[in-house]
This record gives structure tokens, C-alpha cells and sequence, in this order.
């Protein structure tokens, strides 16, 4: 997907989940494969919880802009919370994430059920029960790397060179046993689309 074009992805959810490490991670990769590529977080007061937002810009060509991302082509959900149980697409609960999508954005929601579509003009909505493969995997519930997954698989990117790349930047960090988990959980979230 990306082509000559800026591709543009918002990833949200709350500190902890490892939001800003998955756009350094993506935006990392992308560079070493080649491309250009930007990753930066926005957020208010840095503590477990609040709500946090990432943001990545992928491109073959220079990047010459630095501001957040207003329409996305990409939305990452990584809380499940952020979403209004009521289906409702309109509902000012779902306005942390929604604002300035299209019915061509996609979705990729980390949800235990299918994404809620009263009101919505979406066509391209995945979701995966990312915590639980998570909690499974690495023992942790941290959605991040699942998320990732299933984001490269959609973007059409080149998993071989990109699993390379997270591999061993996690590994300048973490223990082996975490980094094989990680992997793991890219692996699961990249098969489930």
C-alpha cells in the first residue's frame, strides 16, 4: 500500500500498551528497508492509563511534513475501551479516534467481538482479540506487537525484512524469551487477517 503517495496511520490507546514502541519499531523498520518514514507519540500526562496517540507516515518519496495526522489511512485501536458499546459510530465516545476517517480508512481494532457498526461508513474493519494473544504469548497483556501484525499484512509490506528489523532492534532491550513472544504475536496478528 505504501506507494508514491504518503501512507498515513494513528494509532490510539492508553499508556502501557506500547503505542509510541510500535510506531518507533514500524517507523525503524521502514527506514532500514528502504523507505522513508516518520514515528512520533502525542500524549498529555505520561502515566499508566491515560490516553495516549501515535502517529507514522510511510512513503517511497522525502517527507516533508511534521504535524499530526488530521485523515489517516490507517487506524490502529489498541484499547478496547475507546470504542462505545453501543454501536453507534457517531457517539462522542468513538470522536478520540474517528475523526477525519473515511469510509476507505481501515480499522484495525484490538477487540474480543466484532467491531460495532451502527452508523458507520467503514468498509475495511478487522479486528483481533490482540490482549488475549498477548496475555497468552508473552504474559503481559500488550497488544502492541499483535496490532502490528495484522498492520503489515493489510499495508501489503514486506513481513520478511520488517520481522528482521523488530527483531533486532527488541533485542537491543529485552531478554531472548520476550523477543521470540513478540515475534510470536506478529506472526499470529499478521495470519489473521
Amino acid at each position: 500500500m505504501v506507494k508514491d503517495k504518503i501512507t498515513e496511520i494513528r494509532w490510539h490507546g492508553r499508556g502501557g500498551q506500547g503505542i509510541k514502541t510500535a510506531s518507533f519499531l514500524l517507523a525503524e523498520a521502514m527506514i532500514n528497508c528502504g523507505f522513508f518514514a516518520q514515528g512520533f507519540p502525542e500524549y498529555g500526562p505520561e502515566k499508566s492509563g491515560a490516553t495516549v496517540a501515535a502517529y507514522n507516515r510511510l512513503s517511497k518519496t522525502r517527507i516533508l511534513t511534521h504535524q499530526s495526522i488530521k485523515n489517516p489511512d490507517v487506524v490502529v485501536l489498541m484499547d478496547p475501551s475507546m470504542i462505545s458499546k453501543d454501536g453507534d459510530f457517531k457517539n462522542p465516545l468513538n470522536s478520540i479516534w474517528n475523526m477525519g476517517v473515511t469510509e476507505k480508512t481501515i480499522i484495525i481494532a484490538n477487540l474480543p467481538r466484532e467491531f460495532p457498526k451502527n452508523n458507520c461508513c467503514m468498509e475495511n474493519i478487522y479486528t483481533i482479540n490482540a490482549t488475549s494473544i498477548a496475555r497468552k504469548l508473552i504474559g503481559k497483556p500488550i497488544p502492541n506487537t499483535t496490532l502490528m501484525g495484522m498492520l503489515i499484512r493489510l499495508l501489503k509490506l514486506d513481513y520478511h525484512k520488517l520481522i528482521q528489523s523488530f527483531e533486532d532492534r527488541l533485542a537491543k532491550k529485552l531478554p531472548h524469551k520476550i523477543v521470540e513472544a513478540n515475534m510470536k504475536c506478529i506472526e499470529e496478528g499478521y495470519n489473521a487477517v
